[in-house]
């Protein structure tokens, strides 16, 4: 909140950073919750049955196309990897004999969005701040090698997201090319840090 405050005061009446015609390409490390997500839908309370879950952060691309100083409209997909393994997961097979047997699983998930946003006037050329929505559609890829021909704690994970991006903010090293990083609330993370290259606009 402090840093998001001290940011407030370059707020002016000055140019801002974003310009009507103006392209911004992106490229992002994403950091959430969504190791934790996974192995939380596996553990089962009323077995022994524990998980492990092990994974990079999500890989961001994005564009954002200025329709004014203070609004811009963007296209983001973001992906990310996550593997791990079930232990002590219990099943009755066919014969009534109970098994228990640990594999492992993988996933893959995916979220494309619009990602409306309003800028903030600044009287620094070289700095971008903003706010906004993320509007999209998260998608799930699971396999695992259980043996249990009803286990489908990772099925039917895609839907429809609403986020918040609660603040960012672009600092340009030179005219086109600077630094990002993002507070959001939803997916597809929740903290992001990258870079940032912009071609156009009106002067």
């Amino acid at each position: 909140m402090l840093l998001i405050a001290g940011f407030a005061l370059f707020a002016g009446s000055a140019q801002a950073q974003n310009e009507k015609g103006q392209m911004v390409f992106g490229v992002n490390a994403g950091f959430g919750a969504a190791k934790t997500f996974i192995t939380a839908l596996l553990i089962d309370d009323l077995s022994n049955q524990s998980a492990t879950a092990t994974g990079g952060p999500a890989i961001v691309i994005g564009a954002d196309y200025g329709l004014h100083k203070r609004f811009s409209l963007g296209v983001q997909f973001a992906t990310q990897g996550i593997k791990g393994t079930v232990t002590e997961h219990d099943f009755v097979d066919a014969n009534n004999t109970v098994i228990t047997e640990d594999f492992d699983f993988t996933a893959r998930r995916s979220h494309i969005s619009l990602v409306p946003k309003f800028h903030y006037l600044v009287d620094n050329e070289k700095v971008d701040l903003y706010s906004g929505l993320r509007l999209g559609r998260v998608m799930w890829k699971t396999t695992n090698e259980s043996k249990d021909p009803n286990f489908t704690d990772l099925d039917d994970l895609s839907r429809n997201s609403v986020g918040l991006v609660a603040f960012g903010a672009k600092f340009y090293f030179t005219e086109n090319l600077g630094a990002n990083v993002e507070l959001n609330f939803g997916p597809p993370y929740f903290v992001t840090f990258g870079v940032a290259y912009k071609l156009g606009g009106e002067e």
